[in-house]
């Protein structure tokens, strides 16, 4: 029992940090707090029978419902749910922790210092942890690390098909699991290992494709169609070129599923084109490298084995890293796939990937979510802060793939005191969290000096955080925030048009009208306008004036699921019954929204009742 002192402690130091630090005032955001809303709601209408795909479209991996899931049977209010989402967190935080010890132990490296380099890690990275379901994943791939090193191949196979219903990124390692077995020539262990990674997402997606098979194929095309996002590798290199006037892009919040933050312009729709191709022809060359320098070695005598291991560990985290930069999609919460793995990582200067992905977590802290509103706004800081955190990770790349482990580096190592352990924990505590409220001191004098930006900026930076507290449900700050942007630009029709339905759900119809109108006036293309004039109509019972209006936006838009909304209840108000039920189901089709299909439906059902 003695020797799992040092375990348990670090247990110890985790739970504080997840438990406490992470929710107290030095850390904790609000704005981060909206995915875990979002599974309250998929698990709250999973637990009253509805199905995933059928019942609703939804961006994530079946698996990733039953971990959504699990909180909810034990908690029926979103603030409980949160609470019951963390300690879920808890307990599979608690299994990586132990996962890294016995890893460490069979790699003959330090356990504490790799303990040690988790909770460091941990605390960089910050509160994002903890509101996204990310560190799940990332702990079935330390599982399928620790399989493999126990040689339980098949549960390796097992353990990645799992991880990538869970969230997809696990399947870009199988093909390194798949090259080891082919370079030691053990062909029918391969063959067999694929047959239980088939079998395993067969039996978990099959029940989708059966039930609700169109569905299923809708969310894979919704993912495949998104935009570039803003923090991507590609996004951070048209930025930089914005800054010194080489490009024009716009930053771009999505509100619709999935919710993202996108930049658009003609060359970020190119780069979202061929973001594929260079996906695959990156993660390609690394499979090549792996593979070659697996077969070299595959005879290299009585360290073999731990070779191995320290191989499979060092190109699966190459692999994600790569996986991250390569893809169109680069979402803050993505790092946490990271630093589960990078204790384990072996190298004569193991050192510099522990420092790099240090900095990689703060610098991806410090812009979400303490300045997430500033880089909206294009403020030229936030995009070189963003270009370093991106640069960093094509630096790391670069140095993984020119690394070679040697036997020397797999030699036991010298034991540390664990009493230096905790000192060093608490050391770069006390750092980080300093470092997190000058930062936050600093935000909040820029946040105080807007007024002295330029107009155009000033206008762009009040429209995003605008959205934010839509977003936030705090509409008098929106309303104020669009308010400004409009004093600043009186032509930006989307600060009007905003502006105007936030009108609506503050109940002040006839302002709601006269934003939408001077957006019109301003833009008589504008669709969203007009629609945000015809719920504002039927609002106030002039149902022939909200059905024109709604002509005229789907006229211009025939694809928004949301005008077919706002026709279909004007329709029903109106006791038109046939035409609502054709726009309800029309908008039933084409919603890739929970909330709106269920309200729909329910709408359905009401005129279904009337009748």
């Amino acid at each position: 029992m003695k020797r799992y002192w040092p375990l348990i402690a670090f247990c110890a130091i985790n739970a504080f940090i997840i438990l406490v630090l992470f929710r107290s005032g030095i850390y904790h955001n609000s704005s981060m707090e909206q995915d875990l809303s979002i599974f309250f709601n998929y698990s709250s209408a999973i637990v009253n029978g509805s199905l995933p795909y059928r019942a609703f479209t939804a961006e994530y991996p079946p698996l990733a419902f039953i971990f959504f899931t699990i909180p909810r049977l034990f908690a029926s209010t979103p603030t409980a749910y949160h609470y019951a989402f963390i300690v879920e967190l808890l307990v599979f935080n608690t299994f990586g922790l132990f996962i890294l010890y016995k890893l460490s132990q069979r790699l003959c490296i330090n356990s504490n210092v790799t303990l040690a380099i988790y909770t460091v890690l941990l605390l960089a990275i910050g509160p994002i942890v903890i509101y996204r379901y990310d560190l799940i994943p990332a702990v079935i791939v330390l599982a399928f690390l620790f399989a493999f090193s126990q040689q339980r191949y098949n549960f390796c196979w097992a353990i990645l098909a799992l991880g990538a219903m869970t969230k997809i990124y696990p399947a870009v390692i199988a093909p390194i699991l798949l090259l080891y077995q082919l370079s030691r020539r053990r062909y029918r262990e391969a063959i067999r290992g694929i047959g239980v990674f088939v079998i395993t997402v067969a039996v978990i997606i099959t029940p989708f494709v059966l039930l609700s098979p169109n569905n299923l194929l809708d969310s894979i095309i919704m993912q495949a169609q998104r935009g570039l996002h803003a923090d991507s590798l590609y996004s951070s290199l048209l930025l930089l070129g914005q800054n010194f006037g080489l490009t024009t892009v716009r930053i771009h919040v999505v509100t619709s599923t999935p919710i993202s933050v996108d930049v658009v312009s003609s060359a970020a729709t190119f780069l979202a084109k061929i973001a594929l191709g260079v996906l695959a022809l990156a993660l390609g060359t690394i499979y090549y490298l792996f593979y070659r320098r697996s077969k070299s070695t595959a005879q290299i005598g009585p360290f073999d084995e731990r070779q191995a291991i320290s191989s499979i560990i060092n190109y699966s985290f190459l692999t994600v890293i790569v996986f991250m930069l390569t893809n169109k999609v680069f979402s803050p919460q993505f790092i946490i796939w990271l630093f589960p793995i990078v204790p384990l990582v072996t190298h004569r200067w193991k050192h510099v990937p522990w420092i790099m992905i240090m900095l990689v977590g703060l610098l991806t802290y410090y812009l979400f979510p303490l300045n997430y509103n500033s880089f909206y706004s294009g403020k030229h800081a936030m995009v070189y802060i963003l270009l370093a955190r991106n640069a960093l990770l094509v630096l790391l790349s670069a140095w993984l793939i020119a690394w070679k482990n040697t036997v020397a580096e797999l030699q036991p190592q010298k034991k540390i005191s664990f009493i230096f352990q905790p000192v060093a924990v608490v050391a770069t505590l006390v750092i980080i969290t300093g470092s997190i409220l000058c930062t936050q001191i600093i935000w909040n004098q820029y946040s105080n000096q807007i007024s002295t930006l330029p107009s155009d900026t000033s206008a762009y930076f009040y429209d995003n955080r605008g959205n934010m507290y839509l977003q936030e449900g705090k509409y008098d700050k929106a309303i104020a925030d669009y308010s400004k942007a409009i004093e600043f630009n009186p032509k930006d029709t989307e600060a009007y048009n905003a502006r105007g339905y936030l009108h609506i759900l503050t109940h002040e119809y006839s302002k709601a009208i006269s934003d939408a109108s001077m957006a019109i006036q301003i833009d008589p293309t504008y669709d969203s306008a007009y629609d945000t004039s015809a719920e504002a109509y039927w609002n106030i019972g002039e149902y022939d004036k909200a059905i024109a209006y709604s002509n005229k936006a789907i006229e211009l838009n025939a694809n928004e699921a949301y005008y077919y909304r706002n026709r279909g209840i004007a329709y029903k108000l109106k006791g038109e019954y046939d035409e609502a039920i054709v726009d309800l189901q029309k908008c039933i089709e084409l919603s890739k929204d929970q909330s709106l299909t269920q309200e729909a439906q329910r709408i359905l059902e009401e005129i279904k009742s009337i009748e």
